[in-house]
């Protein structure tokens, strides 16, 4: 009779009696991380002796992967957030190149909230997150951010010699000085 510790393979039969072949099923490591080990017994009882046998079993952990579902963020110049959904089976770290880039991960491993400040310069700015693997670079994600606009109601305005008083409306993605 065997008897089995792990939930990540079976044998057939379980029981048998003289010489018998056994089938082992094991299922596919699904961890991009560790390898796993499990143990079996193979018991034998009669009236007068017991024999007990342990079996080690290993098996390798899987390639690590990891896949993002997008490579390129675009962020108007305010400041904003996008979530990036990520299929792996490893646990992964991030890095951004840029102070205005924020990122977070949930505890699923499953998903990088990227966060960017507003953009109160008058270029376009661009920067990156790595997604890593035990140090190891997996995938870079690109990060663009045009620049803040500003709006004035008014673009000119003209005045009589006497005293007046004018309100113009200004919209801005940033703020302004």
């Amino acid at each position: 009779e065997f008897s089995n510790s792990c939930n990540w393979f079976t044998l057939s039969p379980n029981k048998g009696h003289n010489t018998t072949e056994i089938s082992m099923s094991i299922q596919e490591n699904p961890s991009g991380e560790s390898s796993r080990i499990g143990l079996f017994q193979l018991l034998s009882r009669e009236s007068d002796w017991m024999y007990n046998k342990t079996l080690k079993v290993s098996q390798i952990a899987s390639k690590p992967y990891l896949t993002v579902n997008n490579d390129n963020l675009y962020f108007e110049g305010s400041s904003g957030q996008q979530t990036i959904l990520i299929n792996s089976n490893c646990n992964w770290t991030f890095e951004t190149s840029e102070s205005w880039i924020k990122g977070s991960k949930n505890d699923e491993n499953s998903k990088l909230v990227v966060s960017v400040s507003a953009n109160s310069d008058e270029n376009y700015r661009t920067g990156e997150i790595t997604i890593k693997y035990n140090q190891y670079s997996y995938k870079t994600i690109k990060i663009y951010q045009y620049p803040s606009t500003i709006e004035i109601s008014d673009a000119s305005l003209t005045f009589d010699n006497i005293a007046t008083q004018v309100t113009m409306s200004i919209a801005s993605e940033a703020p302004w000085k």
